[in-house]
């Protein structure tokens, strides 16, 4: 006796239609997945950005805490935090200021030709601002990439 199997249509299109469709949702799934992670990246990037940006400066700041070494001044129309490191035979300076979107830093000896623009870059924001709040206070603004902004304040122990 002879026995026929019959297949039909659904037999192969059933199992088909749950592949394609099981597909489908994991490349969106992955889709999705790469650009919350994108989306992730890029925030925690602005944000590490300007708040290491304001450690930074704080830090320095710390660091040179002693009595006249650290004051507000203007170079061309540039608001710059100017600490002095006397030495032996000249006295050096490191001026902290924000310019073509990044903070930065410029070291030179005293007597020199100041230009802002040999600074060094320390990092990428969208503004940066100095504030005297007090004599022995400063506050600094940072705003980031995305809009958010950052603040902080440093008590000067020593001030003029």
């Amino acid at each position: 006796m002879e026995t026929k199997t019959q297949r039909h249509f659904i037999d192969f299109l059933f199992p088909l239609t749950l592949f394609l469709l099981f597909a489908s949702l994991a490349v969106i799934i992955i889709l999705l997945a790469t650009n919350i992670y994108k989306d992730t990246a890029n925030n925690s990037y602005y944000n590490d950005n300007a708040r290491l940006s304001l450690a930074y400066v704080s830090e320095k700041i710390h660091q040179n805490n002693e009595e006249n070494k650290i004051s507000l001044t203007a170079v061309d129309n540039t608001d710059v935090l100017a600490i002095s490191h006397p030495g032996e035979a000249y006295t050096y300076y490191t001026y902290i200021y924000f310019r073509d979107g990044y903070i930065k830093e410029l070291f030179f000896k005293e007597g020199s030709p100041v230009n802002l623009d040999f600074g060094r870059n320390i990092s990428q924001v969208s503004s940066f601002n100095i504030d005297r709040v007090s004599p022995s206070l400063l506050s600094f603004t940072c705003l980031d990439g995305q809009g958010e902004e950052y603040h902080t304040l440093v008590s000067l122990k020593c001030t003029d």
